[in-house]
């Protein structure tokens, strides 16, 4: 078979880097949801 690059790759999504990525991301998601239900709830005043 010809090397065609296609071969299937395992993501164990592991690396240091991407789970600070993904802590980073998680922590900023959740604290524009923190600040979009705070601005609502002030808003209906």
């Amino acid at each position: 078979m010809s090397r065609c690059g296609c071969e299937e790759t395992r993501f164990d999504g592991v690396s240091p880097a991407y789970r600070r990525a993904l802590i980073a991301f998680t922590a900023i998601n959740a604290g524009m949801f923190l600040v979009e239900i705070t601005a609502g709830a002030l808003g209906r005043r």
